[in-house]
């Protein structure tokens, strides 16, 4: 007898990512010949056959947010669940141009203009939305032109955004929302430009405030 091939498909996905970690031995049985093999199952990254509830969030034209608007993609619902991912992370279907957003940093001008949208501040505080573009491929700025994919760009998204939580927090202590929601063009801009001068003080802001020389931008 000649090789058979024979395609199966389980459904519906499990909800959790552990049970894509085992193998499984399953028995075939074909003209009395009965054999055992091991397999191991999959799930396909970009579908949204995964088991739950939707969860994603999605921001409004008014800057309002709508929570559980749509499904998650089954690679970010599976790989959210391992340690590079947390509660913390959400996934939002908008943006094909971003990687991952702190929103309560990028909207925090937005928010505060509107006293209906003000809560949202607080609310998104120390949470992350993680769009598309962090489940396919980047380079490292670092310098060293690697090319990081899948997973792992996911999981240094996350820590890129955590970072800028941590800004947040730090500036909301020192002096509240000194520079959140600005363009990049604004001399106030947060990204990459925490504490350029190691003095604990977002560089900005000791530049526009009097502190003594020693806290002056570096």
């Amino acid at each position: 007898m000649g090789e058979v091939r024979q395609t199966a498909t389980y459904g519906p996905l499990p909800n959790n990512n552990d049970w894509f970690n085992g193998a499984f031995r399953v028995k075939f049985s074909m003209e009395q010949q009965v054999e055992i093999a091991t397999i191991q199952f999959f799930f396909s990254k970009l579908g949204y056959n995964r088991p739950g509830k939707p969860h994603a969030v999605r921001l409004n034209a008014d800057y309002s947010v709508t929570e559980n608007a749509s499904t998650t993609p089954n690679w970010f619902h599976y790989w959210n669940q391992t340690p590079a991912g947390g509660t913390d992370v959400l996934y939002n279907p908008e943006s094909t141009i971003r990687f991952g957003t702190t929103p309560s940093m990028r909207y925090w001008r937005d928010w505060k203009r509107q006293p209906a949208l003000e809560p949202l501040v607080q609310q998104w505080r120390g949470r992350i939305w993680i769009y598309d573009r962090a489940s396919g491929r980047d380079t490292r700025r670092d310098g060293s032109g690697q090319e990081i994919t899948g997973i792992d760009l996911f999981a240094n998204t996350v820590a890129h955004e955590r970072r800028h939580v941590q800004q947040f927090e730090a500036g909301e202590a020192a002096v509240a929302g000194w520079s959140w929601g600005v363009a990049p063009t604004d001399p106030l801009w947060n990204h990459e430009t925490h504490d350029q001068d190691q003095d604990d003080l977002p560089w900005p802001m000791a530049g526009r405030f009097s502190f003594p020389p020693g806290l002056q931008p570096g």
